[in-house]
């Protein structure tokens, strides 16, 4: 996702990301945290991880609503969430 794009948020990013056919084995990041919802062991959890690989993991809105998104989400079906912070600070935008 990218700060443009905001409005049309969703909520579980696609586990499919572009490569970028010049820079073999690159990943193309467009933020700075990857979020997933899944089991262990039966259990539901959900993940959210910085990635410090984006802008050494600055933090910008489009990070901080999908937080909240996944903590709103975990409020609401009662879901045990993950955090895994690697921030190197926040924007104010």
């Amino acid at each position: 996702m990218k700060r443009q794009y905001f409005l049309q948020f969703l909520f579980f990013e696609n586990l499919n990301q572009q490569s970028d056919v010049s820079k073999p084995n690159k990943i193309l990041l467009t933020d700075a945290i990857r979020t997933a919802y899944g089991t262990i062991h039966t259990l539901p959890l959900a993940i959210a991880c910085m990635d410090f690989k984006f802008i050494g993991g600055s933090m910008g809105s489009v990070v901080g609503e999908k937080i909240t998104q996944l903590i709103n989400h975990c409020l609401a079906h009662q879901t045990p969430l993950l955090i895994i912070s690697k921030s190197g600070g926040a924007l104010i935008n």
